[in-house]
C-alpha cells in the first residue's frame, strides 16, 4: 500500500495592491519518504487586464542586481545580522543559492512586495519558507510602479 496526499489551497490576499489580484497558491503532498513536499507560487493579477504581472513587468530597466540587494540586505535585519554574509554563515539561508525573482514568487501588496522562497531554494528544509517584505518607498526607482494599476 501506498500512502499519497496532496493538497492544494490558493487565496487572493485581502492586502493586495489596489486593481491587483496577489493569487497565492499552497501545494502540500506527500508520496513517502522523510518528509513531504511543501511549496508557495503567486500570481499578480491585474484585475484591469486580467493579465498576470510578471517580474520583468514590474523591476525598472537594469535594476535587477539593485533589488536583489536590496532582497539580500532585508533579509540580513530581518533576522538581526549585520550582512547577508552574516546571514548565510549564523542561518544558512542563501547556503543552497542566491535570492531570486521570479513570476511566481512574490506578491504585489497594497504599501509592499513580498519576496518568499520555498524549502531547499535557498536554505535547507529546516529554515522553512522564507519571506520578506519590502516598502514600494524602499524600491523608489528599482520597482517601475507604472507597471501597477494606477491605485484608486
Amino acid at each position: 500500500v501506498h500512502n499519497y496526499s496532496f493538497e492544494l489551497k490558493s487565496n487572493v490576499d485581502a492586502d493586495s495592491h489596489p486593481g491587483v489580484a496577489a493569487y497565492t497558491m499552497s501545494l502540500y503532498s506527500f508520496q513517502g519518504g522523510a518528509h513531504g513536499f511543501q511549496g508557495l507560487y503567486s500570481a499578480n493579477i491585474n484585475l484591469a487586464t486580467g493579465r498576470a504581472i510578471r517580474a520583468s513587468d514590474i523591476i525598472a530597466k537594469d535594476k535587477e542586481q539593485q533589488l536583489l540587494t536590496a532582497i539580500e540586505q532585508n533579509l540580513a535585519k530581518q533576522y538581526g545580522c549585520a550582512s547577508y554574509e552574516e546571514l548565510v554563515e549564523k542561518t544558512g539561508i542563501g547556503s543552497l543559492g542566491n535570492v531570486y525573482v521570479r513570476d511566481n514568487n512574490f506578491r504585489l501588496l497594497r504599501d509592499s512586495v513580498e519576496f518568499y522562497y520555498n524549502r531547499y531554494d535557498i536554505a535547507a528544509w529546516a529554515s522553512g519558507l522564507i519571506t520578506t517584505r519590502l516598502a514600494y518607498t524602499d524600491l523608489e526607482g528599482v520597482i517601475d510602479t507604472k507597471a501597477l494599476p494606477p491605485a484608486e
